[in-house]
């Protein structure tokens, strides 16, 4: 909504408050650190509507700043561990590869070990 479209009416810090969803005394520390433009008029605390929608747009700006900032950061370290995960997996694979080429051995060997035993069975027993 732009400030410029907006009534310039004046609300007190529990309206505000209301309206952000936030307590009181968020809003009176807002204004006292200059976050919010605001007076106190007597003993109450008072924004004007104007200040108000341009301290919402400003604060939904950082806000979505932020979070592109958080999903920037994400991404990078997703794509750091899927590059880890990717030379994590060659490696397996060549290991993988070892082990079968192990097995095939060793079924090998077992096969002509059996072969020898049985020709050695058939000479003794001839």
């Amino acid at each position: 909504m732009s400030t410029a479209l907006v009534r310039d009416e004046i609300l007190t810090a529990q309206a505000v408050a209301d309206e952000l969803g936030v307590v009181e005394k968020t809003v009176r520390r807002w204004i006292a650190a200059g976050k919010l433009p605001g007076e106190k008029v007597d003993r109450v605390f008072a924004v004007r509507r104007t200040d108000l929608v341009a301290f919402q747009e400003n604060n939904n700006r950082s806000r979505a700043s932020r979070k592109n900032g958080e999903l920037e950061r994400t991404a990078k370290t997703l794509d750091a561990e899927l590059i880890a995960l990717r030379a994590k997996n060659e490696l397996l694979e060549v290991e993988l590869a070892r082990l079968r080429r192990e097995y095939r051995d060793a079924i090998e060997r077992a096969a002509i070990a059996e072969h020898n035993q049985k020709q050695e069975r058939e000479l003794t027993a001839a």
